[in-house]
């Protein structure tokens, strides 16, 4: 079976600088598993690679679809595994870098057959959590999909509202959905590293990067596309801070109150991610910058001693 190898872990983690560096010592080539960074014209905001952090590596799957384009799961599934298998082919070891677990998760172990999320049903669910809070929709959850809510933490605000909106969709619970597939349709063997750095290091990285982003031309770049006529409604505009840089833009708020909210936001962001990757059971966690760990551990994985 071909094998696969995950370099993932909360926003702000160094996942690009280890995967660059992991796939120069393993001849492998990046696919990027950022939901956020598959977007056009969407560079600095996502904090997207530079030339230079891809130390000559190919890197798959970035800038592959304008800001009002559709692109889900289902689809990145689908363009991951066309990367992967060219990468496979020419004899290179594909490295998923990036911190969307979903996306992961669909490209590793398949996808079940979920209706699409109305907008209607996105409304709804986004005026339970205005009104009742993270508590109240994890308990409307229990109360329309306890099989969810009894594997779902009580702070995962992310699968918490993906529950929610297939629901309100739907009127059945996703995990209806799920029985029958149960995401074992495993089509490669994978190795999952996730880096690991202390919270308040992790705080600290997340509000610098905040800054320097602002820095290096946030408004600028999302002045441009609101020149070009994507409005700050859609949703590639839900990565973090571009709607509060919209707002800065328009005169409607302070580049410095953009600032803190963008920090605020990922640093929330990271709290999930992190309360992901722990309940799943085939992680393997190291130091954010030991990299002799994640080669020892990819060695071992892709060349195994008998």
């Amino acid at each position: 079976m071909n094998k696969i190898i995950v370099i993932t872990g909360p926003t702000c983690s160094g996942k690009t600088a280890m995967g660059a560096r992991l796939s120069q010592e393993i001849c492998g080539e990046v696919i990027n598993a950022d939901s956020q960074q598959v977007y056009r014209g969407m560079d600095v905001g996502t904090a997207k690679p530079k030339i230079a952090e891809m130390l000559g590596i190919p890197h798959h799957l970035y800038s592959i679809v304008n800001p009002d384009q559709e692109f889900n799961a289902a689809m990145y599934s689908d363009a991951a595994e066309n990367a992967a298998s060219d990468i496979i082919s020419r004899g290179k070891v594909p490295v998923l870098v990036g911190g969307s677990q979903l996306y992961i998760r669909a490209f590793l172990q398949g996808m079940c057959e979920i209706p699409e999320v109305s907008e209607k049903a996105r409304r709804t669910v986004e005026a339970l959590f205005a009104e009742a809070g993270l508590e109240g929709a994890w308990l409307r959850l229990a109360d329309v999909d306890p099989c969810s809510a009894g594997r779902i933490s009580r702070g995962d605000r992310q699968r918490i509202r993906r529950a929610l909106e297939v629901y309100e969709t739907a009127g059945t619970a996703i995990s209806e959905y799920q029985r029958p597939h149960g995401f074992n349709e495993k089509k490669y063997e994978w190795l999952k590293i996730a880096l690991q750095v202390p919270r308040a290091e992790l705080h600290t990285r997340i509000n610098e990067r905040a800054v320097r982003l602002f820095k290096e031309g946030f408004l600028e770049e999302t002045k441009r596309l609101l020149d070009l006529g994507f409005d700050s409604s859609l949703r590639s505009f839900k990565a973090h801070g571009y709607r509060y840089a919209a707002d800065a833009v328009r005169g409607m708020m302070t580049v410095e109150k953009a600032i803190e909210l963008t920090a605020r936001d990922t640093r929330r962001y990271a709290k999930r991610q992190e309360t992901w990757l722990r309940s799943e059971p085939d992680v393997h966690w190291i130091k954010w910058d030991d990299f002799s760990a994640a080669v020892a551990l990819s060695k071992g994985f892709i060349s195994p001693s008998n």
